[in-house]
């Protein structure tokens, strides 16, 4: 038996896997379980309606939802600042297709010139920023950023706090 999902009641529908939801037509017993047993025990007759297209999906963030699915992002700010944000965390040559992705804020950080530190973490944080700007026709800016030493028994950490503006709204970053 195929049902369209997009007739079901809204609180079955945010119980499906997005996987499942986007296609136009699902079999029953493609769902899961609890959704084929809530399905035809209560006896939901869905009619049949137009292809399902999701206009406001931007991306999928890898947090995993409630219901074992990906999270979406709808809008383009909180989309920049997963973007930033995995970019921060990803050191260059871990990420397996593309070797040359990611950041060397390791290397810069150990630089005794202090001045010339600033100025390779400014270009660092530029190249990512230009790459976004592109791709999202936004405007983003590095309003500045700080480098806390922590001392820590034997060794020293950091702590690096930029400061973005996204399309006129301010976000901190915190790297450690």
């Amino acid at each position: 038996m195929q049902i369209d999902l997009t007739t079901l009641p809204q609180e079955i529908q945010d119980q499906i896997p997005l996987s499942i939801r986007l296609q136009p037509l699902v079999e029953v017993f493609d769902l899961p379980i609890n959704l084929q047993y809530i399905i035809l025990n209560n006896k939901l007759d869905p009619v049949l309606t137009e292809l399902y297209r999701p206009i406001n999906i931007i991306d999928a963030d890898f947090e995993i939802s409630p219901y074992n699915d990906f999270s979406i992002s709808t809008s383009k700010r909180t989309t920049i600042i997963q973007y930033i944000k995995n970019y921060l965390l990803t050191p260059r040559g871990s990420y397996p297709f593309d070797p040359s992705f990611g950041n060397t804020l390791k290397r810069h950080l150990q630089t005794r010139d202090t001045s010339l530190r600033e100025t390779l973490l400014t270009a660092e944080m530029k190249r990512i920023v230009s790459v976004i700007q592109e791709s999202f026709d936004l405007n983003v800016e590095i309003l500045g950023s700080q480098l806390f030493p922590i001392n820590v028994l034997d060794r020293i950490e950091y702590q690096l706090n930029i400061k973005f503006s996204i399309d006129e709204t301010i976000v901190n970053f915190g790297v450690g």
